[in-house]
């Protein structure tokens, strides 16, 4: 997933910023003044008005650090009601989303995998499984975050391969096993493929990144499904992005290995021999790894088979339920509670997961989601998602849709680079829902693409955790990162338009010409 750390280090007291809390104000009131411009199609304007400051206040202090990330995502809840723009129990739904429970329970399974290190397991049987040369080792770092990120947090996927990925580059440098110039590349691709494939991987799956979570919440796509729009399964966002995630991991690994820090292909039998002692040290699989990989593999398997595969019925229906009576955040919520019932096997009688663990959840990225729906929502309510629309509704009109598209899909990705991209997705998405519906286009032509560009941002330590993580360890620097994300920025952005437009619109049943009944 983008964007969570499953614990956080201790460090320093966070600092009072004045100056940032004060800029931040200043920017809600020239947000409220320049709304003055916008054509409200509302009885009153300035709810909208204030509804866009709020925005732009809480937005302004995601993005410079001006208050702790879950502080500041707590605002919409109290702002929203004291300036009138929408009553507490309005906003209070976006804080209960159904979406987040999903997000919770998954985090909790998340963090039974790294208690018993099976993420580290995983990890070094995946990398020794695809070869041991320079350029297969860094496809085997960027393969083995790509393939984990799918089904836990991106963050998290970082943190578990960077030290492993740290000291094989520590070693190749200090017995020159590579000489100086290809030693620097080897470690620069190495690393920056652990930091992206953790963000490609996020793209597979409904659950990989937060960015996906703002897609289906109630107030984006949720919403639609409620007033008769298809959903899209598990299976159908596997299928129409999962081959996405594996053409711009290669894409990727090509690019890093073969034209930006250009590598030999002889076999490193130094690193070789370093991962191989890494995964003998592991020793043979406990039975509380058994047990994690049983619980993890059901539910990944429930979540899969819940709407149906094919012809085949999912196992909801075959219960005799409602298809859509179990959404997949209550299966994430139950697998988590029975972390807490099945004994871990150790002797001691511990369960596979305690509370003090499972409480170290990222709730400052638990609260930022449901801020970002609160905002959402009301947004939505106030009638300036409408205003705004009306600005970008033009251009999609006229232009040709591959065009259109790739403005949509190029400014979100831009936009990603200097704000958290679960941010961009809940501020982009009403935005884009409001743009679709005066276009006259399906909402899903835009708000899909949208949603996984969203996950982009190579450039920037800043644009996402991996690359953050990545970026503290030193061994590479700002000129790599922005030289090798811009270039990837661009692509990808180029990449997904045609990618939508070959497979993942034809695979879900999407037209860009046709306005679908369920939302006329």
């Amino acid at each position: 997933m983008r964007g969570e750390a499953l614990s956080e280090p201790e460090g320093p007291a966070e600092r009072v910023r004045p100056a940032r809390l004060l800029a931040g104000v200043a920017v809600a009131v020239a947000a409220y003044a320049a709304a003055g411009w916008l054509d409200f199609d509302v009885a009153d304007p300035g709810r909208a008005r204030r509804a866009i400051a709020i925005t732009a206040l809480v937005a302004t202090y995601w993005l410079s650090g001006a208050l702790p990330l879950g502080a500041a995502s707590l605002l919409p809840l109290a702002l929203f009601p004291l300036l009138a723009v929408q009553p507490m129990a309005g906003v209070a739904r976006g804080y209960s989303d159904p979406i987040l429970w999903l997000f919770f329970g998954g985090f909790v399974l998340a963090r039974a995998i790294e208690r018993f290190a099976l993420h580290r397991r995983i990890a070094l049987r995946v990398i020794g499984a695809v070869g041991l040369a320079p350029r297969r080792l860094v496809l085997g770092f960027l393969a083995a975050a790509a393939v984990i990120s799918m089904w836990i947090s991106n963050t998290a996927t970082t943190l578990m391969l960077m030290p492993i990925g740290v000291a094989v580059v520590d070693r190749v440098h200090a017995d020159g096993v590579l000489d100086a110039r290809h030693a620097r590349r080897f470690a620069v691709a190495l690393l920056l493929g652990i930091a992206y494939g953790s963000t490609i991987g996020g793209i597979g799956t409904p659950i990989g990144s937060p960015t996906n979570l703002v897609f289906f919440g109630a107030e984006v796509y949720g919403g639609l499904v409620a007033d008769g729009a298809p959903e899209v399964s598990f299976v159908q966002w596997l299928l129409a992005f999962a081959p996405l995630s594996l053409v711009v991991a290669v894409f990727v690994w090509l690019l890093l290995t073969r034209v930006l820090f250009p590598l030999p292909a002889r076999t490193d039998d130094e690193a070789a021999a370093m991962l191989r002692a890494e995964l003998a040290a592991l020793g043979p699989m406990r039975p509380a790894e058994r047990r994690v990989l049983a619980l993890f593999g059901a539910t990944a398997l429930l979540w899969i088979t819940r709407g149906g595969i094919g012809p085949l019925p999912g196992w909801v229906e075959l219960v005799g339920l409602p298809r859509d009576s179990v959404p997949d955040g209550a299966i994430a919520v139950f697998m988590a509670v029975l972390a807490f019932v099945i004994p871990s096997g150790a002797g001691d009688g511990s369960a596979l997961m305690d509370w003090r663990t499972a409480s170290r959840i990222p709730w400052d990225m638990f609260f930022l989601l449901a801020g970002g729906f609160a905002i959402a929502q009301t947004l939505d309510a106030s009638g300036a998602s409408v205003a705004f629309a009306r600005s970008l509704a033009p251009a999609v009109r006229s232009l040709d849709p591959v065009l259109a598209l790739g403005l949509v899909v190029l400014s979100v990705t831009l936009l990603s680079e200097v704000a958290t991209n679960v941010a961009i997705a809940s501020l982009m998405m009403p935005v884009l829902l409001a743009t679709a519906r005066a276009a006259e286009v399906d909402p899903r032509v835009l708000l899909l693409p949208a949603t996984v560009a969203a996950s982009f941002g190579f450039a920037m330590p800043i644009a996402t955790p991996p690359n953050t993580v990545i970026f503290a360890t030193g061994r590479l620097t700002l000129r790599d990162m922005v030289s090798a994300g811009l270039v990837l920025d661009f692509a990808c952005a180029a990449i997904l338009v045609a990618f939508c437009f070959a497979w993942a619109f034809p695979v879900l049943g999407i037209g860009f010409g046709e306005v679908p009944a369920w939302f006329r």
